[in-house]
């Protein structure tokens, strides 16, 4: 077998299993989900994800998880719906002239815009 046929097969191989991996259900059990910043938080909260998607949020007795599936205890755990706020430009009338602004009124610009989270 020629070295670049041995590659393509391991790599073939190697993708195969990376997408039966991430095809399999999971139910996170046991969690604090934050769903959104405007939404309560769900205590006690199943994420079902089936089919490498979230099919279903809620609480445990709302969501049911089916016979079989893999299920990861996240008791103790926060489970968020996203980075909020990862990726930000400080280019608005606040920010202006910031070197020369109080570091406090800096602060509390900060805090109204990105703290809520």
């Amino acid at each position: 077998m020629g070295r670049n046929r041995f590659a393509f097969l391991l790599a073939a191989t190697l993708m195969a299993m990376g997408a039966a991996a991430d095809a399999a259900d999971l139910a996170i059990t046991g969690a604090r989900v934050v769903p959104s910043p405007q939404d309560e938080a769900i205590e006690d909260a199943v994420v079902l994800v089936s089919d490498g998607r979230i099919a279903a949020v809620g609480r445990a007795a709302e969501v049911v998880v089916p016979a079989g599936t893999r299920q990861l205890d996240a008791r103790g755990k926060v489970v968020l719906a996203g980075f909020w706020n990862s990726h930000v430009h400080l280019l608005g009338p606040a920010y202006r002239n910031a070197g020369r602004l109080p570091a406090g009124q800096l602060e509390a610009t900060l805090r109204e815009q990105y703290g809520r989270w």
